[in-house]
């Protein structure tokens, strides 16, 4: 909400007290009201309830009175809902003394998967906490329960954990959904040919290059220019060991032979 944001409260204890301060929205969205419980007794229950001038919003907290001279052990815990196979998860635990000034004494265990994770005494002055994270990992799918105890309070929970191999059995996508109540998510992992190494291209370029190809297509060396077809003296009609011109001349001069012996 808006810093400025003006809140209605109350603490209500049925047959008791009613009390309904006013409350601000500070500049880091905390707000804090004012209550005075001095003419009631200790462990005496009660609702604190704050809303919001429209009523869209509203938190409520069961309460309980105690005496501001003695400790008050609080515990929280923070743990994960859901842990991948073989991965760490963690469990956060928070102890704190709230009361007005005595220290206290308070034994702390904590219990995951069944084994004894910790066990040991802390003292807390007023207004002191103690905080730690203890990590461990899910070997297996299943159920992971895990329990704290702080004096008198004990918070319990349990994480699930799981995970599933698939495999293609050849290219394309592999589509995958998980619906968790009104949770859901979906993606597609796609699954691609192996790179082949076994030389098909190796030999693809072995000689189509330099086979021999260029050994005389390139430049017309490989003996039609010089194999003397120029200095064949009458090869080139098939009349052994006369020329062109010779043998017109002969041809001619038998022709005018022949005409003369007809005249």
């Amino acid at each position: 909400m808006a810093p400025g944001t003006e809140l209605n409260t109350r603490a209500r204890s049925s047959g008791n007290f009613t009390q309904s301060p006013d409350a601000l929205i500070e500049d880091d969205g905390s707000f804090s009201a004012t209550y005075e419980f001095g003419d009631y007794e200790p462990e005496t229950e009660f609702t604190l309830r704050a809303t919001d001038p429209v009523g869209d919003a509203e938190h409520v907290i069961d309460s309980v009175l105690f005496d501001a001279e003695e400790a008050n052990v609080q515990l929280e815990t923070d743990a994960p809902s859901e842990v991948t196979v073989g991965e760490d998860g963690t469990l956060d635990v928070t102890v704190s003394n709230t009361g007005g000034s005595a220290s206290d004494e308070i034994e702390v265990g904590v219990v995951i998967g069944g084994e004894n994770t910790f066990n040991d005494n802390i003292t807390l002055d007023a207004g002191e906490e103690w905080s730690n994270s203890f990590d461990y990992t899910a070997e297996e799918t299943g159920d992971v329960e895990w329990s704290v105890v702080a004096g008198d309070n004990e918070e319990t929970g349990t994480e699930w954990s799981n995970s599933f191999d698939y495999t293609a059995e050849e290219t394309g996508d592999v589509e995958w959904s998980v619906v968790a109540g009104d949770n859901e998510e979906t993606g597609t992992t796609t699954f691609v040919d192996e790179p082949s190494d076994d030389g098909s291209d190796s030999g693809s370029d072995s000689g189509s290059d330099d086979s021999g190809s260029d050994s005389g297509s390139d430049d017309g060396d490989s003996g039609s220019d010089d194999s003397g077809g120029d200095d064949s003296d009458g090869d080139d009609d098939g009349t052994p060991g006369f020329g062109v011109a010779v043998a017109l001349a002969a041809l001619l001069g038998a022709a005018m032979l022949a005409l003369r012996k007809q005249n």
